[in-house]
């Protein structure tokens, strides 16, 4: 996918309906797609994607998982601006935590994926653009969701040096 891709992808996200079958699962493949497309207007059709997903966490996730996968300065500094303005809610299970965890059905039976909550662990794939926003993460430190995956995320930045 190029950006010459980006006017027709964006037709498709805009195009679904609740009503379809499937919906949420082709708007989220379609939104992953915009991932590859390395362009400002692809990283700021993700933030109104956001933001137009209202209460739907998986579109929320999705967006943000899709900005981070992009890797560029822009793309994180969006991120950044979304998730320390309107930090979405996490899933309440969490592969940060050390002892006993509860599966849901999702998380069992389905390969969902970034999506489902784990966007923020595409940080750690890119540690020199995540050190650039870094500071401006540390207070979701005080949100119960983000203390664990921020702190990870601390480890991993002192174990690279970076």
């Amino acid at each position: 996918m190029d950006s010459t891709d980006l006017p027709l992808l964006t037709k498709a996200i805009h195009s679904f309906k609740w009503s379809e079958k499937k919906y949420l699962e082709r708007k989220i493949s379609f939104i992953s797609k915009l991932a590859s497309v390395q362009v400002k207007a692809s990283a700021d059709l993700l933030k109104n994607i956001y933001y137009e997903a209202g209460d739907t966490v998986q579109l929320q996730h999705a967006a943000l998982s899709a900005l981070l996968t992009q890797k560029t300065q822009y793309s994180f500094n969006l991120f950044k601006d979304i998730i320390t303005n309107e930090p979405p809610v996490l899933e309440t299970e969490n592969r940060y935590q050390n002892n006993y965890r509860t599966y849901s059905y999702r998380s069992v039976y389905t390969n969902s994926g970034s999506p489902d909550g784990d966007f923020l662990s595409e940080l750690d794939d890119s540690l020199q653009l995540t050190k650039t926003i870094l500071t401006d993460l540390l207070p979701l430190m005080t949100l119960d969701d983000y203390k664990k995956p921020i702190m990870h995320l601390l480890r991993k930045m002192v174990d690279s040096n970076r």
